[in-house]
């Protein structure tokens, strides 16, 4: 069908600033709609967003992006979620020390810092054996989308300390 191969010298699909439109323009979306969204700010399923705005925040020409992630985290005094061990509480920091990165403002790394130590100091004695009735057995982070979650805080935190303890 005419239109759908490209023309000799092209590059197949569209090109990068064309991709790069499309992210905004979901972002715009997402900012403007996010007064409905029903999970806490700093829920795992935010903290998602989060990660993916602050990759679009590090190539997109408009700062606007990089600031609302800022002002999500100066809501929050850049703290993550409530229970000390679970994972999904962490993932929120992963935007915050992709902040952090970029600004050199420890008040960006701090509370992810007190939290990593603390758990590091105080590892979790509980079962691998998952029950969602029982909170305890989620300090483990024994699912698999818990990888996704806490590990790559960990790793974070020792690629900017250079401390090997997070590994």
């Amino acid at each position: 069908a005419p239109g759908i191969m490209p023309a000799a010298g092209d590059e197949p699909g569209p090109g990068k600033r064309q991709v790069l439109a499309v992210m905004e323009r979901v972002a715009d979306w997402q900012i403007a709609h996010q007064n409905q969204v029903t999970h806490h700010d700093l829920d795992w399923t935010n903290a998602a967003l989060y990660i993916g705005m602050s990759e679009l925040a590090a190539i997109s020409k408009d700062a606007k992006y990089g600031k609302w992630l800022r002002d999500i985290g100066w809501k929050y005094q850049w703290q993550p979620n409530g229970h000390m061990y679970l994972a999904d509480d962490l993932a929120v920091s992963q935007m915050y020390l992709d902040m952090y990165r970029r600004t050199g403002d420890k008040r960006m790394l701090d509370p992810t810092t007190a939290r990593t130590e603390w758990v590091i100091r105080h590892p979790s004695a509980s079962s691998l054996l998952i029950d969602y009735k029982d909170y305890l057995t989620l300090e483990r982070w024994s699912w698999c989308d818990a990888l996704f979650m806490a590990p790559p805080v960990y790793a974070q935190m020792s690629r900017i300390t250079g401390d090997p303890k997070y590994l």
